[in-house]
């Protein structure tokens, strides 16, 4: 990419920041990528970290053309890698093939370029969201410590990894003098931000390192310091890539591609989080959304090339991304530009970076690996040691964080993959099961808004205490529909009924359906008859309920909508203990109704004159909105009132009316419009007293009058009694 003459100093300025912060993880990154592949693999792998940064990071920048967004090597996807290689380095025992575990670790990068482009594709960067925060914060805990073991080693000045060496020599390998430049390098990542406001703290560390390497070095000489990191031979990484790809056959390519893909696909994982993290807080920097499906087809086409070439894997780099979208002058073009500036940086001062010491770019990683053990998890850590966080779930969010962690670290991906898949199981379980409650009540307060007469409810009373209610809330599966059976089973023999108000659960699977049935029978061969509220057999959602194994108590004639519904059926059947022929049929006297209470049979006769005996066939009497011009007494039949959501067409009982109730009287004394809808549920013969005629029976007779209103009033008192019982009992 040529310069252009508006490419000004201060873009340039951002370029050469850019790529002297990525010159750091290069050398950190690629020097960890070889640790677990012995001495000779550090050249190679350096080599490989310089293509992947510049080829790769130079092509993504230009075709995603993402604001700010800084392609390259990741601590996060780079420890993944080199876990696969320290993986295949022990598979392979003490005489490691270069060429071929470099050939395997590259087809896991070609793997990984695959699935990263088919997320892009398949826009499914918004899913990573819903990985359960302990199993995250787990893998980026791993992932640090990781990190921190594998440069434990060369902080001390040895060469390789530290379970290289034999533990009984390993006092007499180290060399103190290289673990104090270690140290003074992460002394200066840690400590440069609290005094320096400006610079780079990776390039200070390395800066500073190396010249205590050296004053080291001078004083006491090259024996009590570690090694360099050597020449950097491009020739040498073409050397390993032409000789492992003539090692590749169709069997071992097939073999590989299995054993490789767990880690491909957690490579792939990270590398879409890192996008989708990354993306988020780029936009809040620069104001500017890029498309990030678009920069994930272009990583993992490129992880692809990558892959073909022997290379690194490439990703967003956050903490790289976040820091050059700050950099005055950043804008597009300058992560290109920023890749040909490190190109000439390699060609021109390979010598020098040859000359870094080891231990330096380990002191810059442990820092790096620290940094990384997740904030959230030593947030927790915290709580918990000052005894602010000792409930359940706190631990065992700790616990799922540190069994991951030590899942990755001592494992590998797929084992940690299956211990964060299993635990966040258990958490989500235990969290679903804390939201659940199983509130239960016995009916002493609670009825139905069927309005019985004086009579009956005086006989219904006493009766309900022997309704049981219960009124689970939240999830219902193998460990919280338990619970719900054990207090089933210890229902008395003052139980008759058992209402399950099902109406707020948010889940019940085939194990709590189960369970369900299960004690709905034994509360049947108790003698206690089970009804299930809040369920409707004709659903869909209900029907599979049932094939699951909800088949007691019968869906057919003990299931039904609502609550309100359940307890009418309930009370009706403790009506018919003392009046077995009541039903809809069934007439009742004037005299007997709310309206004629304390009436003598001549007032009776005499309030006839003013009613209307009106015959209804099933369907609306009233609807919303219709003029309160009369109220009405049901002799035969029965009447719902109910209210209509005009938006879902759904309908709401506010009060049932069997033979002897009255309704629609507060329209008609207010002169006010209708409020609800009133529907006869079956053919009903209703007495109606008008507006007109109460008038007339004030005139004609105000003692008669004065007794009807005392009536309606004592009967809306009962109404409001009733309501607020309701009301209270259903909190």
């Amino acid at each position: 990419m040529a310069l252009r003459p508006r490419f000004g100093l201060a873009r340039l300025s951002a370029a050469a920041t850019v790529a002297l912060l990525n010159m750091s993880l290069v050398l950190a990154l690629g020097a960890l990528v070889a640790a677990p592949l012995g001495r000779d693999a550090l050249s190679t792998a350096v080599v490989a970290a310089f293509v992947a940064v510049t080829l790769g990071g130079f092509i993504v920048a230009v075709v995603a053309r993402a604001p700010g967004d800084v392609t390259g090597l990741a601590s996060s996807t780079t420890v993944i890698y080199a876990a696969l290689g320290a993986d295949l380095a022990a598979r392979a025992g003490s005489q490691v093939n270069l060429p071929q575990v470099w050939a395997a670790l590259s087809l896991a990068v070609v793997i990984m370029g695959i699935l990263v482009a088919a997320a892009g594709w398949l826009r499914l960067a918004e899913a990573v969201k819903f990985i359960p925060a302990p199993v995250s914060a787990g893998f980026v805990t791993g992932i640090g410590l990781l990190v921190i073991w594998s440069q434990l080693g060369p902080l001390l000045g040895l060469d390789g990894r530290l379970s290289g060496y034999d533990w009984s020599r390993l006092v007499h390998e180290i060399k103190p003098a290289s673990l104090a430049v270690g140290l003074a390098t992460a002394a200066v990542i840690w400590g440069y931000a609290k005094v320096v406001k400006w610079g780079q703290p990776a390039l200070a560390a390395v800066v500073i390192g190396t010249s205590l390497h050296y004053l080291i070095q001078w004083l006491a000489g090259p024996e009590h310091l570690g090694p360099t990191l050597g020449a950097i031979a491009p020739a040498a990484m073409a050397g390993v890539t032409v000789a492992m790809w003539g090692q590749v056959s169709l069997p071992w390519l097939l073999s590989t591609a299995v054993y490789v893909f767990p880690y491909a696909a957690f490579l792939a994982l990270q590398s879409i989080m890192n996008g989708a993290v990354t993306s988020v807080a780029l936009a809040s920097i620069t104001g500017e959304r890029s498309d990030i499906n678009r920069t994930l087809k272009a990583q993992g086409l490129v992880n692809i090339l990558c892959g073909g070439f022997g290379a690194l894997p490439i990703t967003t780099v956050t903490t790289l991304s976040l820091s050059a979208a700050r950099l005055k002058g950043m804008g597009p073009g300058v992560v290109p530009v920023a890749c040909i500036i490190l190109v000439v940086a390699v060609l021109v001062a390979g010598d020098l970076l040859a000359r870094i010491p080891v231990a330096v770019l380990a002191g810059i990683l442990v820092m790096g690996g620290a940094g990384m053990i997740d904030a959230w998890a030593r947030g927790l850590v915290r709580r918990v040691v000052r005894g602010q966080g000792t409930d359940i779930h706190t631990v065992w969010n700790l616990l799922t964080v540190a069994a991951v962690a030590a899942a990755f670290f001592f494992g590998s991906v797929p084992l940690a993959l299956f211990v964060g898949a299993v635990l966040a199981m258990i958490l989500l379980v235990m969290n679903l099961a804390s939201a659940t409650t199983f509130g239960s009540q016995d009916a002493a307060n609670l009825q139905s808004t069927r309005v019985w007469s004086s009579e009956q409810v005086q006989w219904l009373q006493p009766r309900r205490a022997s309704v049981r209610i219960f009124r689970p809330r939240g999830g219902l599966f193998f460990g919280t529909a338990d619970q719900l059976a054990t207090q089933l089973a210890a229902l008395g023999p003052e139980t008759r009924y058992c209402v399950l108000d099902l109406a707020r659960l948010t889940t019940l699977d085939a194990t709590g359906s189960q369970i369900l049935a299960a004690g709905a029978r034994k509360l049947a061969a108790a003698g206690i008859v089970t009804v299930v509220a809040g369920l409707d057999a004709s659903r869909p959602r209900e029907q599979a309920l049932i094939a699951l194994g909800l088949n007691a108590p019968d869906p057919a004639s003990h299931w039904f909508a609502d609550l309100d519904h359940a307890l009418e059926w309930i009370e009706t059947r403790i009506v018919k203990e003392r009046w077995p022929e009541l039903s809809p049929e069934t007439e009742v006297r004037l005299a007997e109704t709310p309206l004629g209470r304390g009436l003598s049979a001549a007032e009776i006769d005499e309030l006839r004159a003013f009613l209307a005996c009106r015959e209804v066939e099933a369907g609306p009497l009233f609807v919303r909105g219709d003029p309160g011009s009369a109220m009405y007494v049901i002799d035969q039949g029965s009447v719902e009132i109910r209210v209509r959501d005009r938006e879902s067409g759904n309908s709401t009982r506010l009060a049932a009316f069997g033979p002897g109730g009255i309704f629609g009287e507060i329209a008609m004394l207010t002169s006010e419009q209708r409020t609800a809808d009133a529907v006869c549920v079956t053919p009903t013969r209703l007495h109606e007293l008008r507006r007109e005629g109460l008038r007339e029976l004030a005139e004609r007779s105000p003692r008669l009058y004065a007794k009807i209103l005392e009536n309606l009033n004592l009967h809306l008192a009962d109404r409001l009694v009733i309501a607020t019982g309701i009301v209270r009992a259903q909190q």
